[in-house]
Protein backbone atom coordinates (compact mmCIF):
# COMPACT_ATOMS: atom_id res chain seq x y z
CA UNK A 1 0.00 0.00 0.00
CA UNK A 2 1.58 3.28 -1.21
CA UNK A 3 -1.01 5.71 0.20
CA UNK A 4 -4.19 5.92 2.28
CA UNK A 5 -7.17 6.45 0.00
CA UNK A 6 -9.83 8.84 1.30
CA UNK A 7 -13.19 9.47 -0.42
CA UNK A 8 -14.89 12.81 0.24
CA UNK A 9 -18.55 13.35 -0.76
CA UNK A 10 -19.19 17.09 -0.45
CA UNK A 11 -21.83 19.31 -2.11
CA UNK A 12 -20.05 22.66 -1.58
CA UNK A 13 -17.46 23.30 -4.31
CA UNK A 14 -15.40 25.73 -2.21
CA UNK A 15 -15.15 23.23 0.65
CA UNK A 16 -14.33 20.43 -1.81
CA UNK A 17 -11.37 22.41 -3.15
CA UNK A 18 -9.99 23.47 0.24
CA UNK A 19 -10.57 20.05 1.82
CA UNK A 20 -8.85 18.24 -1.06
CA UNK A 21 -5.75 20.39 -0.66
CA UNK A 22 -5.78 19.85 3.10
CA UNK A 23 -6.30 16.09 2.86
CA UNK A 24 -3.50 15.64 0.34
CA UNK A 25 -1.06 17.45 2.63
CA UNK A 26 -1.52 14.89 5.45
CA UNK A 27 0.55 11.78 6.14
CA UNK A 28 -0.49 8.91 8.41
CA UNK A 29 2.16 6.53 9.74
CA UNK A 30 4.59 7.57 7.02
CA UNK A 31 2.22 7.20 4.06
CA UNK A 32 0.52 10.10 2.25
CA UNK A 33 -3.23 10.58 2.06
CA UNK A 34 -4.70 10.47 -1.45
CA UNK A 35 -8.09 12.17 -1.67
CA UNK A 36 -10.80 11.36 -4.21
CA UNK A 37 -13.59 13.94 -4.22
CA UNK A 38 -17.13 13.93 -5.62
CA UNK A 39 -20.36 15.85 -5.08
CA UNK A 40 -22.51 12.97 -6.28
CA UNK A 41 -23.52 10.03 -4.01
CA UNK A 42 -24.21 7.88 -7.08
CA UNK A 43 -20.68 8.48 -8.35
CA UNK A 44 -19.37 7.66 -4.87
CA UNK A 45 -21.13 4.28 -4.98
CA UNK A 46 -19.56 3.52 -8.37
CA UNK A 47 -16.13 4.37 -6.97
CA UNK A 48 -16.71 2.16 -3.93
CA UNK A 49 -17.86 -0.70 -6.13
CA UNK A 50 -14.71 -0.41 -8.26
CA UNK A 51 -12.21 0.15 -5.44
CA UNK A 52 -12.57 -1.62 -2.10
CA UNK A 53 -9.48 -0.09 -0.49
CA UNK A 54 -10.78 3.32 0.63
CA UNK A 55 -9.66 3.67 4.23
CA UNK A 56 -12.09 6.47 5.10
CA UNK A 57 -15.24 7.93 3.53
CA UNK A 58 -16.25 11.45 4.62
CA UNK A 59 -19.91 12.15 3.86
CA UNK A 60 -21.62 15.55 3.70
CA UNK A 61 -24.73 15.22 5.86
CA UNK A 62 -27.49 17.85 5.97
CA UNK A 63 -31.24 17.86 6.39
CA UNK A 64 -31.94 18.11 2.64
CA UNK A 65 -29.59 15.27 1.70
CA UNK A 66 -29.86 13.11 4.82
CA UNK A 67 -31.69 10.24 3.14
CA UNK A 68 -29.19 10.12 0.26
CA UNK A 69 -26.29 10.06 2.72
CA UNK A 70 -27.87 7.33 4.80
CA UNK A 71 -28.64 5.30 1.69
CA UNK A 72 -24.99 5.63 0.64
CA UNK A 73 -23.86 4.23 3.99
CA UNK A 74 -26.42 1.40 3.81
CA UNK A 75 -25.00 0.51 0.39
CA UNK A 76 -21.46 0.41 1.75
CA UNK A 77 -22.34 -1.76 4.73
CA UNK A 78 -25.26 -3.91 3.51
CA UNK A 79 -24.86 -4.21 -0.28
CA UNK A 80 -21.11 -3.98 -0.79
CA UNK A 81 -20.50 -5.84 2.51
CA UNK A 82 -17.68 -3.42 3.29
CA UNK A 83 -17.10 -3.35 7.03
CA UNK A 84 -13.49 -2.16 6.86
CA UNK A 85 -13.87 1.36 5.49
CA UNK A 86 -14.42 3.96 8.21
CA UNK A 87 -17.29 6.41 7.66
CA UNK A 88 -17.40 9.98 8.99
CA UNK A 89 -20.42 12.30 8.77
CA UNK A 90 -19.90 16.06 8.69
CA UNK A 91 -22.37 18.99 8.49
CA UNK A 92 -22.48 22.77 8.30
CA UNK A 93 -25.15 23.00 10.99
CA UNK A 94 -23.80 22.40 14.53
CA UNK A 95 -27.36 22.12 15.88
CA UNK A 96 -28.25 19.25 13.53
CA UNK A 97 -28.00 15.90 15.30
CA UNK A 98 -28.59 12.63 13.42
CA UNK A 99 -30.13 9.63 15.13
CA UNK A 100 -27.36 8.07 17.26
CA UNK A 101 -28.77 4.51 17.34
CA UNK A 102 -28.89 4.60 13.54
CA UNK A 103 -25.27 5.76 13.36
CA UNK A 104 -24.26 2.90 15.64
CA UNK A 105 -26.25 0.42 13.56
CA UNK A 106 -24.51 1.57 10.36
CA UNK A 107 -21.10 1.64 12.05
CA UNK A 108 -20.48 5.34 11.44
CA UNK A 109 -17.25 6.21 13.23
CA UNK A 110 -17.67 9.92 13.87
CA UNK A 111 -19.97 12.91 13.44
CA UNK A 112 -18.28 16.34 13.08
CA UNK A 113 -19.02 19.85 11.88
CA UNK A 114 -17.32 20.85 8.64
CA UNK A 115 -15.58 23.74 10.35
CA UNK A 116 -13.93 21.27 12.76
CA UNK A 117 -13.19 18.48 10.34
CA UNK A 118 -12.46 19.97 6.94
CA UNK A 119 -11.00 23.37 7.79
CA UNK A 120 -8.75 22.59 10.79
CA UNK A 121 -5.64 20.66 9.81
CA UNK A 122 -4.75 19.44 13.30
CA UNK A 123 -8.25 18.12 14.03
CA UNK A 124 -8.45 16.50 10.60
CA UNK A 125 -5.03 14.88 11.12
CA UNK A 126 -6.07 13.41 14.48
CA UNK A 127 -9.35 12.15 13.05
CA UNK A 128 -7.67 10.48 10.06
CA UNK A 129 -4.94 8.86 12.16
CA UNK A 130 -7.54 7.21 14.40
CA UNK A 131 -9.76 6.01 11.57
CA UNK A 132 -6.98 4.93 9.19
CA UNK A 133 -5.40 2.83 11.93
CA UNK A 134 -8.77 1.25 12.68
CA UNK A 135 -9.16 0.44 8.96
CA UNK A 136 -5.66 -1.07 8.93
CA UNK A 137 -6.35 -3.23 11.99
CA UNK A 138 -9.67 -4.50 10.61
CA UNK A 139 -7.93 -5.30 7.32
CA UNK A 140 -5.25 -7.30 9.13
CA UNK A 141 -7.91 -9.25 11.02
CA UNK A 142 -9.66 -10.10 7.74
CA UNK A 143 -6.33 -11.18 6.23
CA UNK A 144 -5.71 -13.39 9.26
CA UNK A 145 -9.10 -15.02 8.87
CA UNK A 146 -8.65 -15.49 5.10
CA UNK A 147 -5.12 -16.80 5.63
CA UNK A 148 -6.22 -19.35 8.21
CA UNK A 149 -9.01 -20.49 5.89
CA UNK A 150 -6.39 -20.95 3.15
CA UNK A 151 -4.21 -22.99 5.51
CA UNK A 152 -7.14 -25.23 6.44
CA UNK A 153 -8.14 -25.77 2.79
CA UNK A 154 -4.56 -26.43 1.72
CA UNK A 155 -3.80 -28.78 4.61
CA UNK A 156 -6.99 -30.80 4.15
CA UNK A 157 -6.30 -31.19 0.41
CA UNK A 158 -2.61 -32.04 0.72
CA UNK A 159 -2.89 -34.41 3.69
CA UNK A 160 -5.31 -36.64 1.79
CA UNK A 161 -2.40 -37.60 -0.48
CA UNK A 162 -0.21 -39.59 1.88
CA UNK A 163 0.30 -42.73 -0.20
CA UNK A 164 3.55 -41.60 -1.84
CA UNK A 165 5.91 -38.64 -1.98
CA UNK A 166 5.08 -38.20 -5.69
CA UNK A 167 1.37 -37.80 -4.98
CA UNK A 168 2.12 -35.55 -2.04
CA UNK A 169 4.37 -33.26 -4.11
CA UNK A 170 1.74 -33.01 -6.83
CA UNK A 171 -0.90 -32.07 -4.26
CA UNK A 172 1.43 -29.57 -2.61
CA UNK A 173 2.08 -27.87 -5.95
CA UNK A 174 -1.66 -27.32 -6.36
CA UNK A 175 -1.95 -25.70 -2.93
CA UNK A 176 1.19 -23.54 -2.87
CA UNK A 177 -0.34 -20.64 -4.87
CA UNK A 178 -3.22 -20.28 -2.42
CA UNK A 179 -0.89 -20.46 0.59
CA UNK A 180 1.65 -17.98 -0.79
CA UNK A 181 -0.90 -15.49 -2.11
CA UNK A 182 -3.36 -15.58 0.79
CA UNK A 183 -4.44 -12.09 1.80
CA UNK A 184 -2.65 -10.53 -1.17
CA UNK A 185 -3.86 -8.15 -3.81
CA UNK A 186 -2.15 -6.93 -6.97
CA UNK A 187 0.79 -8.90 -8.36
CA UNK A 188 0.79 -12.50 -7.17
CA UNK A 189 3.56 -15.05 -6.68
CA UNK A 190 3.80 -17.28 -9.77
CA UNK A 191 7.07 -19.22 -9.38
CA UNK A 192 8.24 -20.76 -6.12
CA UNK A 193 9.85 -23.91 -4.74
CA UNK A 194 9.76 -25.44 -1.27
CA UNK A 195 12.92 -27.30 -0.21
CA UNK A 196 13.26 -29.40 2.92
CA UNK A 197 16.15 -30.85 4.91
CA UNK A 198 16.10 -32.75 8.20
CA UNK A 199 18.41 -31.60 10.96
CA UNK A 200 20.54 -34.76 10.84
CA UNK A 201 24.13 -35.10 9.55
CA UNK A 202 23.25 -37.66 6.88
CA UNK A 203 20.20 -35.83 5.49
CA UNK A 204 20.18 -34.23 2.05
CA UNK A 205 18.24 -31.33 0.64
CA UNK A 206 15.15 -32.25 -1.39
CA UNK A 207 12.46 -30.32 -3.21
CA UNK A 208 8.98 -31.30 -2.09
CA UNK A 209 6.83 -28.91 -4.10
CA UNK A 210 7.01 -26.21 -6.73
CA UNK A 211 4.96 -23.96 -8.99
CA UNK A 212 5.71 -22.07 -12.19
CA UNK A 213 9.36 -22.51 -13.21
CA UNK A 214 9.85 -25.11 -10.45
CA UNK A 215 6.77 -27.19 -11.22
CA UNK A 216 8.73 -30.29 -12.28
CA UNK A 217 9.92 -30.85 -8.67
CA UNK A 218 13.13 -32.37 -10.07
CA UNK A 219 16.46 -31.30 -8.55
CA UNK A 220 18.13 -31.76 -11.94
CA UNK A 221 15.83 -29.15 -13.50
CA UNK A 222 16.96 -26.43 -11.07
CA UNK A 223 20.17 -24.45 -11.49
CA UNK A 224 23.12 -25.11 -9.20
CA UNK A 225 23.08 -21.47 -8.03
CA UNK A 226 19.45 -21.78 -6.94
CA UNK A 227 20.09 -25.05 -5.11
CA UNK A 228 23.13 -23.48 -3.43
CA UNK A 229 20.96 -20.59 -2.22
CA UNK A 230 18.54 -23.07 -0.68
CA UNK A 231 21.46 -25.04 0.86
CA UNK A 232 22.94 -21.87 2.42
CA UNK A 233 19.54 -20.88 3.76
CA UNK A 234 19.07 -24.27 5.44
CA UNK A 235 22.63 -24.49 6.78
CA UNK A 236 22.62 -20.98 8.23
CA UNK A 237 18.92 -21.06 9.14
CA UNK A 238 18.40 -17.57 7.75
CA UNK A 239 16.78 -16.05 4.67
CA UNK A 240 18.45 -14.49 1.62
CA UNK A 241 16.68 -11.40 0.34
CA UNK A 242 19.20 -9.93 -2.12
CA UNK A 243 18.49 -10.52 -5.78
CA UNK A 244 16.15 -13.12 -7.20
CA UNK A 245 15.02 -15.65 -6.15
CA UNK A 246 14.48 -14.53 -2.58
CA UNK A 247 14.78 -17.32 -0.01
CA UNK A 248 12.81 -17.51 3.24
CA UNK A 249 13.72 -19.86 6.07
CA UNK A 250 11.21 -21.73 8.21
CA UNK A 251 11.86 -24.53 10.62
CA UNK A 252 10.83 -26.66 13.57
CA UNK A 253 12.74 -29.00 15.89
CA UNK A 254 13.28 -31.71 13.27
CA UNK A 255 13.31 -30.04 9.83
CA UNK A 256 14.21 -26.87 7.99
CA UNK A 257 12.48 -25.37 4.98
CA UNK A 258 13.77 -23.01 2.29
CA UNK A 259 11.05 -21.27 0.30
CA UNK A 260 12.32 -19.74 -2.95
CA UNK A 261 10.23 -17.03 -4.60
CA UNK A 262 10.98 -15.50 -8.01
CA UNK A 263 10.65 -11.72 -8.35
CA UNK A 264 10.83 -8.86 -5.86
CA UNK A 265 7.85 -9.93 -3.75
CA UNK A 266 8.38 -9.92 -0.01
CA UNK A 267 6.58 -11.97 2.64
CA UNK A 268 8.45 -10.63 5.63
CA UNK A 269 5.34 -9.10 7.20
CA UNK A 270 4.60 -10.95 10.43
CA UNK A 271 1.16 -12.30 9.55
CA UNK A 272 2.06 -13.82 6.19
CA UNK A 273 5.34 -15.23 7.53
CA UNK A 274 3.59 -16.93 10.47
CA UNK A 275 0.91 -18.48 8.25
CA UNK A 276 3.47 -19.95 5.86
CA UNK A 277 5.55 -21.20 8.80
CA UNK A 278 2.43 -22.92 10.16
CA UNK A 279 1.90 -24.57 6.78
CA UNK A 280 5.56 -25.69 6.59
CA UNK A 281 5.38 -27.24 10.05
CA UNK A 282 2.32 -29.22 8.98
CA UNK A 283 4.16 -30.27 5.82
CA UNK A 284 7.01 -31.57 7.99
CA UNK A 285 4.56 -33.78 9.90
CA UNK A 286 3.02 -35.02 6.66
CA UNK A 287 6.43 -35.86 5.13
CA UNK A 288 7.38 -37.76 8.29
CA UNK A 289 4.13 -39.75 8.07
CA UNK A 290 4.73 -40.54 4.39
CA UNK A 291 8.23 -41.81 5.16
CA UNK A 292 6.93 -43.96 8.03
CA UNK A 293 4.21 -45.31 5.75
CA UNK A 294 6.76 -46.12 3.03
CA UNK A 295 9.04 -47.89 5.53
CA UNK A 296 6.11 -50.02 6.68
CA UNK A 297 5.23 -50.89 3.07
CA UNK A 298 8.86 -51.82 2.30
CA UNK A 299 9.13 -54.00 5.43
CA UNK A 300 5.91 -55.83 4.53
CA UNK A 301 7.21 -56.49 1.01
CA UNK A 302 10.56 -57.74 2.37
CA UNK A 303 8.78 -60.04 4.83
CA UNK A 304 6.56 -61.51 2.09
CA UNK A 305 9.57 -62.19 -0.13
CA UNK A 306 11.47 -63.77 2.78
CA UNK A 307 8.52 -65.90 3.87
CA UNK A 308 7.58 -66.86 0.34
CA UNK A 309 4.07 -65.47 0.62
CA UNK A 310 4.57 -62.82 -2.01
Amino acid sequence: MQSWKILLIESDEAIRNSATELLNSIRVDGLPVKATVTANPEEAILLLRSYCDFAVVIVDLNIQLEQEALELVRTIRCRLFNNRTRIIFCTHDPSYKPDKPLLHQLDVSEYRTKEDLLLEEELLQDCLVTNVRTFRNITKLEQTRNGLQSMIRAASSVFQLLNSMEQFSAGLALQLPEVLNCGRSGKLIESAALFMRDYTPESKIEIIGGIGDYESCAMGAISEDTIQKAENCLLNRTGIFIGSPQVFHFGNKTSGFALLIEGDLNITDGLHHELIEMFCNNISIAVSNIRSHQKTVDLNRAYRRFSGTD
